[in-house]
């Protein structure tokens, strides 16, 4: 069955099944940093955009397993909130980070369990910009054309400034508000909650349609969610979630998305 008919099939079990769940796989890893972004290489390989450096997972039963470690160079810049954005181009092997403390992106190839800087630019190339995507000086505000947005996702996702999810460039009809950190798994959406970072967050499963957003699916997690990415496999829809604990350590903890029986 391919990803994405496994994809439908979940959606069209989860109503006769009493919706969707978040089931953990274990207790996660500890994280070498704070993680500021998450992004699917391939089903196998998960990217994780640290306050210093990219670090290459395999994901081995679908706990992450460090391969390799990419420390980040150059000047930074003084900021009063860290943020970091990661845009995978799965044909290259590559990714586009951004960091809102250093002034420049970064092109990173993945060589086998090799991280190698390739290349550098003013903004991440972005579909449908000339300008591409970067952060507003000295703030965790992306910058697209003329628009401000706390989250974004190649897949047509974002976070405007006033926490409204956004879809394909337009703001959710409901006015659903959600978390900075999310991702993409077919038709659906994952998100972090809306409330304010502490000791507790959550993590919420949105089916949109037609302009409407209906929660599929929550789950509580002990921390705050500071990343997440999701990715739609041939042995089920997984999530990924970087979250950061009160004693400051970050456990990346992986999550099985699956009709509710």
């Amino acid at each position: 069955m391919t990803p994405g008919l496994l994809l439908f099939t979940l959606l069209q079990a989860a109503p006769a099944a009493g919706g969707m769940e978040f089931v953990p796989l274990g207790r996660g890893v500890s994280a070498p940093g704070a993680v500021l972004d998450l992004a699917f290489l391939d089903d196998q390989r998960l990217l994780a955009l640290t306050d210093d450096a990219l670090v290459l997972y395999r994901l081995d039963d679908s706990t992450p397993a460090l391969e390799a470690r990419l420390e980040l160079s150059g000047a930074r810049l003084p900021v009063r909130v860290a943020a970091g954005l990661l845009r995978v181009s799965e044909a290259e092997n590559a990714c586009w980070l951004l960091t809102n403390d250093r002034p420049r992106a970064s092109l990173v190839a993945v060589e086998g369990r090799r991280l190698t800087p390739r290349l550098e630019a003013d903004a991440v190339p972005w579909p449908g910009s000339t300008a591409g995507l970067r952060y507003r000086a000295g703030t965790n505000q992306l910058v697209l054309g003329e628009s401000l947005f706390l989250g974004m996702r190649q897949e047509g996702l974002a976070v405007a400034e006033d926490g409204r999810l956004v879809i394909n460039g337009k703001a959710e009809a409901q006015g659903l508000r959600v978390g900075t950190a999310l991702a993409g798994l077919g038709a659906l959406i994952v998100t972090s909650s809306a409330r304010a970072p502490g000791p507790a967050d959550a993590l919420a499963l949105i089916r949109a349609e037609g302009g409407l957003a209906n929660l599929t699916a929550e789950a509580k997690v002990e921390g705050s969610i500071a990343a997440l990415a999701a990715r739609d496999r041939r042995r089920g829809a997984l999530v990924v979630a970087a979250i950061q604990g009160g004693e400051g350590v970050t456990r990346l903890v992986s999550y099985a998305v699956r009709p509710r029986p």
